[in-house]
């Protein structure tokens, strides 16, 4: 059976500002014991550390052939996060983009959109705020938790930041921003 969710669509939930995400991925990282400077185990994360906070949680990887068009996804009625086989063993070598889809897919997760009742398509970006969109409030999760503001300052530019954190440039950079429109940065 193939698994292919609409990847052009997110769902609409309620309004999170970035300020709040951010307090959620430090409050995260503290529970963790990841220092502000230190690089995030997200394959641990997912492997580990969720299992032991969450009753219900599970974890699987499916063949490419069952998610030709999602590199991840989380059934948010059973708290279960699926990873594409490629994208698993991409993680398993710490390849950046793995480690950034798998932070979303654990975005998804723990901002609760599974717990969201109601939930709706959007018809079009413009129709709906940004900060109403679940696929960015996973985004900007996955690029808090990964770089968090300690480890932006102590980089001082997206470059050097996406190295410490282990992140694309292009996610550092979007990521650097939020701190900036934020007055933190």
């Amino acid at each position: 059976m193939s698994f292919t969710p609409n990847e052009h669509h997110s769902i609409v939930v309620p309004a999170r500002s970035t300020a709040s995400i951010i307090g959620l991925t430090n409050s995260i990282r503290t529970t963790l014991g990841v220092g502000p400077l230190d690089q995030i185990d997200i394959g641990h994360v997912l492997e580990v550390d969720l299992p032991q906070l969450l009753d219900a949680y599970s974890f699987e990887v499916r063949d490419f052939e069952e998610m030709p068009n999602a590199e991840g996804f989380t059934l948010f009625d059973q708290s279960t996060i699926i990873l594409r086989q490629d994208v698993y063993e991409a993680l398993q070598r710490g390849e950046n983009r793995a480690r950034f889809t798998t932070a979303h897919e654990i975005g998804h997760l723990l901002l609760r959109h599974n717990m969201i009742h109601g939930l709706a398509r959007a018809p079009k970006p413009k129709d709906t705020p940004v900060y109403k969109w679940s696929e960015w409030q996973a985004n900007t999760f996955a690029g808090t938790l990964l770089l968090p503001l300690s480890l932006a300052r102590h980089a001082g530019n997206p470059a050097s930041a996406s190295l410490l954190a282990g992140m694309s440039d292009i996610a550092a950079k979007v990521t650097m921003s939020h701190y900036e429109k934020g007055g933190l940065l």
